[in-house]
């Protein structure tokens, strides 16, 4: 558990782009532009980061609507969309974040009487970590548990409440119950 609690911001985001300039996709050895870096860190693969191509792969999602939603993801926290701003001017591109707005993503809650237990398969006190590494170990965790086992997870970042239901939307894990800081999370098929 952390002590001090990490926070992201634009810069810290921008850092790690920066000290991964020279890395190539770790699935398919190609070409990584910061866009696709900053999309693969959004989702937990700073450690890993993959081309969009391959991060829709390992998603098995198609690579628009993951796209889409990721600068859905972005407009909606500052840290992103400032890092997806100086993207934007590193690679002369029209890296923008959509005017028109698509649905939150959101991983479907289930709520129970505040009586009724869930029952989970494995626990995880993440503590104050911070986005961008709660998703990384996050993910990590989730690869390790069997479909449709659920995680019961501790996380006490005040981001939690709204990161952990749009990284469920993204990924595809069902949010079975949110009540900060506890979570349970199934894990997709």
């Amino acid at each position: 558990m952390n002590t001090v609690a990490q926070e992201i911001t634009a810069e810290s985001l921008i850092r790690k782009l920066r000290e991964r300039a020279d890395d190539a996709c770790a699935t398919c050895s190609g070409g990584l532009p910061f866009a696709d870096m900053l999309m693969s860190i959004a989702m937990g693969f700073q450690n890993k980061p993959l081309c969009l191509p391959c991060l829709a792969g390992e998603l098995r999602q198609e690579i628009e609507p993951l796209r889409s939603q990721l600068l859905d993801y972005f407009s909606q926290r500052e840290c992103y969309e400032g890092a997806w701003r100086w993207v934007g001017e590193q690679e002369d591109s029209h890296a923008t974040i959509p005017t028109t707005r698509i649905a939150k993503p959101t991983g479907s809650v289930e709520h129970h009487p505040s009586g009724d237990t869930i029952t989970h398969h494995a626990e995880w006190d993440a503590g104050d970590m911070s986005c961008g590494d709660l998703v990384l170990e996050l993910r990590m965790r989730m690869q390790k548990m069997s479909p449709l086992t659920i995680l019961k997870l501790r996380a006490t970042d005040p981001g939690a409440p709204a990161d952990l239901p749009a990284w469920c939307g993204l990924i595809g894990h069902r949010l079975v119950r949110a009540t900060h800081p506890e979570y349970w999370i199934e894990r997709k098929v």
